[in-house]
């Protein structure tokens, strides 16, 4: 696989389904990936042990280095890193988790001109479909296709897997 110009920055890659991310990357031959996470005193970075990345910057520092030289050649975001969890009664956590992360994504976004609602809309798209809700899902999994065109590691790594699924969730076999 060829690589794209710039490296690629995955939030919540500490996690399962980041983890798996930085994994079929690898696969692909993709190792300049910066890698956010909360690690604590957790077991999460047992995630990434095996995997090949760049440099990793805990979550809660993200905010402070969005200016400074160590994302300046990020071009690929995938932001996996918001609270999903709805028991979560932190407000003060989920706000500046989910809220002041969430922005300053979007401000990274903006200032490498790219986008990455597109994964957001793919898992969401893979929840409704658990959930047997596949109109739903077939509906997110559109939107996911429509906005990671132009996104070259959407293009390269994942949009022939995304729109084999889509057709399995039409055809009623996923």
């Amino acid at each position: 696989m060829s690589k794209p110009n710039g490296k690629i920055l995955i939030t919540g890659g500490d996690g399962l389904i980041g983890s798996a991310l930085i994994w079929a990357l690898n696969e692909r031959g993709r190792d300049d990936i910066i890698v956010t996470g909360l690690l604590g005193a957790g077991e999460k970075w047992k995630n990434l042990v095996a995997l090949r990345f760049e440099d990793y910057l805990e979550a809660d520092r993200l905010l402070e280095c969005l200016d400074s030289p160590r994302l300046a050649d990020v071009s690929h975001i995938f932001h996996l890193g918001a609270c999903s969890d709805t028991t979560e009664k932190d407000c003060r956590y989920l706000i500046e988790n989910n809220g002041d992360l969430d922005t300053a994504i979007k401000y990274l976004d903006m200032s490498i001109g790219i986008q990455s609602n597109w994964s957001n809309n793919w898992w969401r798209a893979q929840g409704l479909a658990k959930k047997g809700r596949t109109a739903d899902a077939i509906a997110a999994g559109e939107r996911a296709l429509e906005l990671g065109k132009g996104n070259a590691t959407f293009e390269t790594v994942f949009k022939t897997d995304v729109q084999k699924t889509i057709d399995g969730w039409k055809k009623g076999k996923a």
